[in-house]
């Protein structure tokens, strides 16, 4: 009788902390539910997301990867990575100069070469070279809120690139064509 006691005033006490009904009193003052209701979650197409893809590495080839940045329908950016094996000329460098020295190098070259100047000068794009355990690590990222297509497609090299088509597609769609072509995605 002692513990049934207890586990009676309990469950008086928690009845009487559940929901109300919402009244109305005759001289119309409204009474405010007892309960807050459950906020909905965000809308998923306003978070941005981010799906890191790589691609199967062939026998002497290189090892190809894509980090698309999303939200929604649209894309916010795309950064594509290139690491293949160091040429000749560049492990000669690595050798006679050290990995830190022969990307200075590079770095200065790409600096000077004329044919880039263009690619370093159009806002929303980036180019990199990176020196990176005896490989060469290629990266190309373009920020799509600042990148105007009409100036990229102007560029040969971009021309290529088909940008006007690719931001046509959903994300997800450019996505799922990718991992048709052998991409795994891929912790970030």
């Amino acid at each position: 009788m002692k513990k049934i006691l207890p586990l009676a005033l309990a469950l008086v006490l928690l009845g009487a902390c559940g929901p109300k009904k919402e009244t109305k009193t005759d001289d119309n003052k409204e009474t405010l539910p007892s309960s807050l209701p459950i906020l909905s979650q965000s809308d998923s197409s306003k978070e941005s997301k981010r799906v890191k893809l790589a691609f199967p590495k062939g026998e002497g080839t290189s090892q190809q990867s894509q980090i698309i940045d999303y939200q929604g329908d649209q894309f916010l950016a795309l950064t594509m990575e290139d690491l293949s094996p160091l040429t000749a000329e560049l492990q000669e460098a690595v050798q006679q100069f050290g990995a830190e020295e022969t990307q200075k190098m590079l770095n200065e070259s790409f600096a000077q070469d004329e044919a880039n100047k263009a690619l370093r000068d159009l806002a929303g794009f980036s180019l990199t070279y990176e020196i990176v355990d005896n490989q060469l690590k290629r990266s190309s990222h373009y920020d799509f809120k600042k990148l105007n297509l009409e100036q990229a497609e102007a560029i040969p090299v971009l021309k290529s690139a088909g940008l006007k088509e690719l931001v046509k597609l959903k994300p997800t769609d450019y996505i799922e064509r990718q991992k048709q072509n052998g991409a795994i995605e891929v912790a970030d």
